[in-house]
């Protein structure tokens, strides 16, 4: 459910831990029906196509209802001509809850924040198959008041270069650079800071072709690596989970999607992600370093 360490699942397990003030979880695996709708609306503007999205999703956890959540997101698209588009779009997740934190005296309190972003993005047909994107993205993260110090904005600059279609194959590669800081890292009086920078790359492809009863099918997959820097200098103990703090995360994702017929579709993902942490507190290593994998069943259906 929750990217915890193999330390803290430990914990987790043995009856001899008093793990009720850590973890406000039920059980660390779950079983998630996510709904989701999207409306889309297409239209002109300045004598081009205009489509503008707007979507909804809940998220139920059946055995860590604490976890459950919604969201919300739109999208203006106008497309320049058939092979170029611009577009802006919006998300929020509200009231999401993160994690029980450490507060002091080994006291914890459930830390949750609501989640607001912004972005644009341009693609373009480049050459001969091949077509490319930039982006940019903000996000800004609010967390409840008794941890305002991890109140966090973050500038996101993304680029991606495809070359295929969905005709028979596609494939992809991208970059993105993060800029993540937070409320507490220029007030002394705040023991936390947990700015940082990132940097993520990506490759992927998929393959289309027929499937059972000549319906359309594709098979995919993508390897992402991201390297995050932690960013305070404060000598506090609570910022020695962070003070000269590397994370590699490895993440694997494969999936397979079958049409049904022509408004519905089924699909399987599956995703593996590994993260290894590099710090000077070494003995807090096996508290951060974490494996999960998670298996998606999708049914899609268009009206």
């Amino acid at each position: 459910v929750l990217n915890y360490s193999d330390a803290d699942l430990d914990q987790f397990d043995s009856l001899a831990a008093d793990s009720s003030a850590k973890f406000a979880i039920d059980s660390k695996d779950d079983y998630i029906i996510s709904p989701r709708a999207e409306i889309i609306l297409k239209t002109k503007a300045l004598k081009h196509s205009l489509h503008i999205g707007f979507n909804a999703g809940y998220n139920i956890f059946s055995k860590n209802d604490i976890k459950n959540y919604g969201s919300f997101g739109f999208w203006f698209r106008e497309y320049l001509n058939k092979k170029a588009y611009c577009q802006l779009s919006g998300s929020y997740i509200p009231n999401y809850y993160y994690r029980n934190l450490f507060l002091s005296a080994g006291k914890y309190e459930k830390a949750r924040y609501d989640k607001f972003g912004l972005g644009a993005k341009f693609l373009t047909a480049i050459y001969r198959g091949f077509s490319g994107s930039v982006s940019y993205r903000y996000e800004n993260r609010d967390f409840n008041r008794i941890f305002d110090e991890r109140d966090l904005k973050t500038n996101n600059f993304s680029s991606e270069l495809i070359y295929g279609s969905k005709q028979s194959f596609k494939c992809w590669g991208g970059y993105e650079f993060s800029i993540a800081r937070a409320a507490g890292r220029n007030d002394f009086t705040d023991r936390r800071d947990v700015s940082y920078d990132a940097f993520l790359f990506w490759v992927g492809s998929r393959l289309y072709f027929k499937g059972i009863n000549d319906k359309n099918m594709n098979a995919g997959a993508m390897v992402s690596y991201k390297n995050t820097l932690f960013q305070t200098d404060k000598l506090t103990h609570e910022d020695r989970y962070r003070f000269g703090r590397k994370d590699d995360r490895w993440s694997i994702t494969i999936s397979v999607n079958h049409d049904l017929n022509k408004k519905a579709t089924i699909g399987l993902l599956v995703n593996h992600v590994n993260n290894s942490v590099d710090l000077p507190a070494v003995d807090l290593k096996p508290f951060l370093d974490y494996n999960s994998t998670s298996a998606k069943i999708v049914f899609d259906y268009s009206f």
